[in-house]
């Protein structure tokens, strides 16, 4: 099988998922690509970017925010992570995606990742801004406690 530029970046995410003390197991949740069921409690959703500046615009298809819906209404814990080319990967969890996504809007929607050089990652959306600042360790971290900062 050829390699693809998918199988790289998720597999950036998914090898600190794996190191991880708490890991156990890692399943495909659906035929969705990149979305995968992290130990039994867990669903995540993977999007990359490859450009390598300082900020990653991450489109959501109406498919992606389905998903994410999905695995809300399952009561598992909801992630979405983004690989942000070779720099970084932010790990958002189910509150602060609902701060960030309109799940009410059937449409195409955008998160813009800002990594300014030396701090914290900022995530926005078209309509709101994170509240708070992600910062660069707390991933796979972030995914065993599903907490925030």
């Amino acid at each position: 099988m050829k390699i693809q530029k998918k199988h790289l970046f998720h597999g950036a995410a998914l090898t600190q998922i794996i190191e991880h003390g708490s890991f156990t197991a890692v399943n495909k949740a659906s035929e969705k690509s990149g979305h995968y069921q992290i130990n039994f409690h867990s669903r995540m959703l993977i999007k990359y970017r490859k450009q390598n500046g300082d900020d990653f615009r991450f489109s959501l298809e109406v498919d992606d925010i389905e998903i994410l819906q999905n695995d809300f209404k399952s009561g598992q814990k909801c992630f979405l992570c983004l690989v942000c080319g070779e720099k970084t990967i932010c790990l958002l969890n189910d509150s602060e995606l609902k701060q960030l996504i309109n799940f009410e809007k059937n449409l195409t929607q955008w998160l813009l990742v800002e990594q300014p050089h030396g701090k914290s990652i900022r995530v926005r959306s078209k309509n709101e801004e994170l509240d708070r600042k992600v910062s660069h360790n707390s991933f796979p971290d972030k995914l065993f406690t599903g907490i925030g900062e």
